[in-house]
């Protein structure tokens, strides 16, 4: 009994405590510090607001992710595995278009199907050769435009193993093999004679004609031609079997070069479309010219059975020419070495819209990634 009264007893006194001598301001109700009052006047936070927020509390900043692009389907194609391509592969092998927001397949159509299969829509974009665009407008076709440049130079070699060619003056009286009657290839050889040496085609010297310009490799070989014109790094192969170089067309006379090409409805209906792949392709040549290591990689992935060697070789020829500039003149030889008629009395000028490089100009997107265009006056 009397340890149950003492026990009352204390229990007591420590109620009469806490009430008279104790502090019955919870951590929730203790006034602000002088600090604290005067940042909440300011309209800042609380030191203990700050430090709940601050990221050493744990709580870490939010940051806003950027809305990613939705995807735009587009079908490419391009006319052939070559040099002219490697800012394509490029965009392809390092997600520049999935960058932009597009949803790209990717083929290649060989001339003339590829510009027969961009005006039914089978494909929206393609690079292609720009005289092929010349020739189907001057055919009837209307529609097609060409919207960026790639290279303005042919990248090809006249080549021989006859000790008689010796010089360009010797190509006169000659037979020469070319890839197609009018390819790319051929023209860029008419072109040559003509400026260079004043030399017509069927008078002062003959075209033969092969299906690829890998035929003509052998062919000269075997000595069934006495000179014709090999590819870069086709010319690898020449060298290594005797041949010499007799000219080197890439330093002679501008010529059109696999140009991106697309139909006027189509970027007159899908103009988003056409941005995003011109970026693509601004940001592709820029990490081209400046990466040598990521383009080769391209190279080695695209061109079946290339050495490392020439696809070096294929770098340093096709990317120094790399340029989103359209000259008129070098699509100008298309209207003259053809058998198309029509292709006289194409507006060169018309075919050529820079609206969209110059909308990238003019947000500054081209001086940013080092590039910029010329368009005629």
């Amino acid at each position: 009994m009397r340890n149950r009264w003492a026990l009352m007893a204390l229990t007591l006194l420590l109620m009469l405590v806490t009430a008279c001598g104790g502090n019955g301001d919870t951590a929730a109700d203790a006034p602000t510090s002088d600090a604290d009052q005067a940042t909440e006047a300011e309209g800042g936070a609380t030191q203990e607001e700050a430090t709940e927020a601050s990221p050493e509390a744990g709580a870490g900043e939010a940051t806003e992710e950027p809305t990613a692009l939705e995807p735009l389907a587009l079908d490419l194609y391009t006319c052939c595995v070559s040099g002219t391509e490697i800012m394509l592969w490029v965009a392809l092998d390092n997600g520049l278009f999935e960058e932009h927001g597009l949803d790209v397949n990717y083929t290649i159509i060989p001339p003339p199907t590829g510009l027969q299969a961009l005006t039914t829509g089978e494909v929206q974009i393609g690079k292609d050769t720009p005289g092929g665009a010349v020739n189907f407008t001057g055919s009837g076709v209307e529609g097609l435009t060409l919207i960026a440049g790639a290279l303005s130079q042919p990248v090809y070699r006249l080549m021989t193993g006859s000790e008689e060619i010796t010089s360009p003056e010797d190509l006169v009286g000659r037979q020469i093999a070319v890839s197609g009657k009018y390819s790319s290839p051929a023209v860029a050889v008419m072109d040559y004679m003509k400026q260079e040496l004043d030399a017509d085609l069927g008078e002062d010297y003959e075209t033969v004609p092969f299906r690829t310009i890998s035929e003509i490799l052998p062919a000269l070989q075997e000595g069934v031609v006495e000179v014709g014109v090999l590819s870069t790094p086709l010319h690898l192969q020449g060298e290594a079997v005797g041949l010499r170089e007799v000219v080197n067309l890439s330093e002679s006379f501008p010529q059109g070069n696999s140009w991106v090409t697309t139909t006027r409805s189509f970027a007159d209906e899908n103009p988003e479309v056409v941005t995003r792949f011109l970026r693509a392709y601004v940001e592709a040549i820029a990490l081209t010219k400046e990466d040598r290591d990521t383009a080769i990689d391209s190279i080695l992935a695209h061109v079946e059975g290339i050495t490392p060697e020439a696809a070096e070789v294929t770098y340093d020829e096709y990317v120094p020419l790399m340029s989103l500039d359209m000259p008129v003149e070098a699509i100008e030889p298309f209207t003259v070495y053809t058998d198309n008629p029509g292709a006289a009395d194409v507006d060169l000028e018309s075919l050529i819209d820079y609206s969209y490089l110059e909308e990238l100009e003019a947000e500054g997107f081209l001086e940013e990634h080092g590039l910029s265009i010329n368009p005629a006056p």
